[in-house]
């Protein structure tokens, strides 16, 4: 086996210690915004809430996780309701798939991506930050919902995307599994959210537009609460009956 000399290890040592500083330094100018990755194609949907009309029981937490997780547990629900106990207000906090998504950017594996369908009945999540950063993007006519999803095959649970919503939200939207060791977060369940299927009140809808919608963060310092070229529906209206 041959023999590494101090001189030949220090250097080496040091070109890995570069290449780590550039990649982090790249993270870095990304996320302050010193130079941009194309964005992704827009959420075609996207849950949005009504916090006047929310009454805090959390349907939409057991409903979300008993549809993910086959067991209710509502710390792993995609929706967290917390309460406002100075007002008495309960405060929904659906992910907003938002334009400039600040979990896919910070993920360092791929495992944050984009659904741009299916075929052959496998799910198609090829949109990532390679590919933004490549300007090879999935067209927005693509079948999927365009939400933004975690590859679990691909996430190593360090949970820099659980900390990149947070950058930019006061609470992540991003859940950490600490049983399975890896990340969760809103696929909008192929388009048919169960929260706004069982919200007995009709505080959580769904809206939605097949030219995207322009939510969450944009990029910009600014953050949209509800999609404004898209209509925001309850689940009576989406089924065509009351509850």
């Amino acid at each position: 086996m041959p023999k590494t000399s101090r001189r030949k290890f220090i250097a080496g040592a040091a070109i890995v210690g570069a290449v780590a500083t550039v990649e982090a330094a790249s993270t870095v100018g990304y996320f302050n915004h010193q130079y941009e990755p194309r964005t992704p194609p827009k959420s075609k949907g996207v849950v949005v809430t009504d916090m006047e009309v929310c009454g805090g029981c959390r349907s939409c937490q057991a409903a979300c996780t008993v549809f993910n997780e086959g067991e209710c547990q509502p710390d792993l629900a995609r929706i967290q309701i917390l309460k406002d106990y100075f007002e008495g207000d309960y405060l929904p906090n659906p992910c907003s798939q938002c334009v400039w998504p600040g979990c896919l950017y910070s993920c360092p594996t791929g495992a944050l991506q984009v659904d741009t369908g299916t075929e052959g009945g496998f799910p198609q999540m090829e949109v990532r930050l390679t590919s933004l950063l490549s300007g090879k993007l999935t067209p927005d006519t693509t079948p999927g919902t365009n939400a933004r999803v975690v590859n679990t095959r691909e996430c190593i649970g360090c949970q820099q995307c659980v900390e990149g919503c947070a950058k930019i939200f006061d609470i992540s939207r991003v859940r950490f599994n600490s049983k399975k060791q890896v990340v969760t977060k809103c696929h909008l369940c192929g388009g048919k959210p169960q929260c706004v299927r069982f919200c007995p009140v009709g505080a959580i809808m769904y809206a939605s537009s097949d030219q995207g919608v322009s939510n969450g963060y944009d990029g910009q310092g600014n953050i949209i609460w509800r999609p404004p070229e898209a209509k925001a529906k309850r689940e009576d209206e989406l089924r065509g009956i009351l509850w």
